[in-house]
């Protein structure tokens, strides 16, 4: 096998862990608050942590490139992360 291969499949086994335990934590917290407080906490930790990586790597300049159409795409996608994440939280 080559050596490429073998670490993308590594790297793809090590990803799906850390996914994994991401939802099962999650699970977890919300044995301990209520949904609606763990999702002010789950968003705005991700909109801070994402922030603060955009401003660190100066990538917050590309948002005015992009045309209408990528807008709405992106807009699409984060409506469709949190229809995901909060159908597979609510218990």
């Amino acid at each position: 096998m080559k050596t490429a291969t073998f670490k993308g499949y590594l790297l793809a086994l090590v990803a799906t862990i850390a996914f994994s335990n991401v939802y099962i934590f999650s699970k977890a917290a919300l044995n301990e608050i209520h949904l609606t407080q763990f999702g002010i906490y789950w968003c705005g930790f991700g909109v801070l942590f994402s922030f603060l990586f955009a401003l660190k790597n100066k990538k917050l300049g590309q948002l005015k490139i992009l045309d209408r159409k990528q807008r709405r795409i992106l807009l699409l996608l984060g409506v469709l992360e949190i229809l995901t994440t909060s159908t597979f939280l609510f218990p």
